[in-house]
């Protein structure tokens, strides 16, 4: 490892351009490479452009077809770290770390289960005031609960998200609390029509390619 940030910085860019395959990303998991992209996450001394090179190489990894299965769990347990770290709404290293969690919950759950996902989107989840962070957010841990074999598995438990409005000492002060509660739940109930329609249009479909002569007159509107 070069000591220079910046020899650093173009050497994860070099790697993200020629990592464009399935192959290409076990050849770089047998040289242990993810070890020295760990470091690049983990190191924080006025090396943003390294950090962020680093970030997007991962998220070059989870574009690759079949990518995910082979995301390594090394900087899967570093974004988890990156994610109990940083300050809320303000370092975009560690919201970006958030939202690789979040695709990761959706295209290999038990990698995303098994380091430790779902404690840090739950930890994260009602400090943030951006809708789109928060739908990112309650989306992955409902898909999570929408499997049966990662709802056993996660343990999710959404009781926290009415924190803002019963629990006296939640850590945000007064003022801000029924407008991160609101936030909150716009996003959740958001997520929760979007899987009843999905539920109910697979639902129709089923009963329709079982050749029954009784077909549901069920008109599911269009959520946006």
């Amino acid at each position: 490892m070069n000591e220079a940030p910046v020899i650093r910085m173009g050497a994860l860019r070099v790697l993200r351009y020629l990592t464009v395959t399935e192959e290409d990303l076990i050849v770089l998991n047998a040289t242990q490479l993810p070890y020295l992209i760990v470091r690049s996450l983990d190191i924080k001394l006025n090396n943003i452009g390294e950090r962020t090179q680093a970030i997007r190489l991962c998220q070059r990894f989870l574009a690759i077809p079949n990518g995910a299965a082979h995301f390594p769990s090394s900087i899967t347990r570093s974004l988890v770290a990156l994610g109990f770290d940083g300050e809320i709404d303000q370092d975009k290293i560690h919201v970006s770390s958030l939202s690789l969690l979040c695709q990761l919950a959706l295209l290999n759950p038990m990698l995303f289960i098994e380091c430790g996902g779902v404690r840090v989107l739950l930890h994260n989840i009602l400090g943030f005031t951006s809708p789109m962070v928060l739908e990112a957010m309650i989306g992955s841990l409902l898909h999570l609960l929408n499997v049966p074999e990662t709802r056993d598995a996660s343990g999710v438990n959404l009781q926290s998200l009415v924190a803002p409005f019963t629990d006296v000492h939640f850590k945000l002060n007064a003022s801000e609390k029924p407008n991160i509660g609101q936030t909150m739940l716009v996003a959740f109930l958001g997520n929760m029509l979007n899987f009843l329609n999905n539920y109910l249009i697979a639902m129709c479909m089923t009963i329709d390619n079982a050749g029954t002569n009784e077909k549901l007159d069920i008109n599911v509107p269009k959520l946006q």
